[in-house]
């Protein structure tokens, strides 16, 4: 009998529903899911995956995705390493962290410059793939390096210029790297002064949408000059549903799922789009979010 990865790592959960570990709350079962909490329990895994020969896929806290109704095939990884380590000014901390947190632990430490980052949610190693932002700041200007795991199982070290960032890019949407640990440059700050920012931030994406209703953050990529939210309001589709998908009626670049919905429902929803602002404006739309198992 060939081995399966049920024989290569203890704990592995078979049929493992998605929706109960995405923030749309979406997505059939993973064939095989992995929980792993070390770094190194997590490159152990990607091997025994790679050594299988089986389809993989990495996650976070589940943000940014939308998994098929189908779910997915091969082994599901969630990654929930927490490790972090300061010296000075450079902090280093594993892929796994949730990035909300990670920055209050930073501003506990004295240390300012990612307070913009407070209320994304999802994962250090999420927030890095896709240079998350807002408030006129991203991730990239304050990652220093990203140590990864090559498609060869070779651990090593990539640059700042190495990782390739972009508006809501970065080299690993490109690769088969799979991103590790992440040290950052910070700059000495002011606990108070910090929180006070933080809370001023939460106030702003709070009254734009409520992160309460499940979502998976904005939709699409917002064309130069021309945010999506601006645009899909404009064509009047807030509160425009399919089933129970809904484009918000508070931030028009928001589907929330105002029940159970499904993700077909939501793939509809997201080609009304495109379509009538193709239509209307000539600009196509690209999903922000990754969609998974279609």
């Amino acid at each position: 009998m060939p081995i399966d990865i049920t024989q290569k790592l203890t704990g592995v959960i078979e049929n493992e529903p998605m929706s109960r570990h995405t923030t749309y709350r979406i997505g059939g079962p993973a064939e095989f899911f992995y929980r792993t909490k070390t770094t190194d329990d997590l490159v152990k895994a990607i091997i025994a995956a790679r050594q299988l020969q089986l389809p993989l896929f990495i996650l976070g806290r589940g943000s940014n995705i939308l998994v098929a109704d189908k779910g997915i095939k091969g082994l599901v990884i969630s990654v929930e390493t927490t490790e972090r380590t300061k010296n000075n000014n450079l902090v280093t901390v594993a892929a796994g962290a949730g990035l909300g947190e990670f920055v209050i632990w930073t501003i506990n430490q004295g240390l300012a410059g990612l307070e913009f980052a407070s209320g994304i949610p999802g994962t250090i190693g999420g927030a890095i793939r896709g240079n998350a932002g807002a408030f006129g700041s991203e991730m990239k200007e304050f990652v220093e390096s990203v140590e990864v795991l090559t498609a060869g199982n070779r651990r090593t070290i990539l640059s700042k210029s190495e990782c390739a960032f972009g508006y809501r890019e970065s080299v690993f949407k490109h690769s088969d790297d799979i991103i590790l640990t992440a040290t950052f440059k910070l700059r000495p700050g002011n606990k108070v002064e910090s929180l006070a920012l933080v809370d001023k931030y939460t106030k702003q994406r709070t009254a734009k949408q409520d992160y309460s209703i499940p979502s998976a953050g904005c939709v699409f990529v917002n064309p130069s000059g021309n945010p999506a939210a601006k645009l899909i309001d404009e064509l009047g589709l807030k509160g425009t549903r399919i089933g129970d998908a809904q484009i918000s009626s508070t931030h028009a670049n928001f589907i929330i799922n105002a029940g159970q919905a499904k993700a077909s429902e939501v793939i509809k929803l997201i080609a009304l789009i495109k379509e009538k602002v193709k239509e209307k404006y000539g600009i196509e739309l690209h999903e922000e979010i990754h969609l998974v198992g279609f």
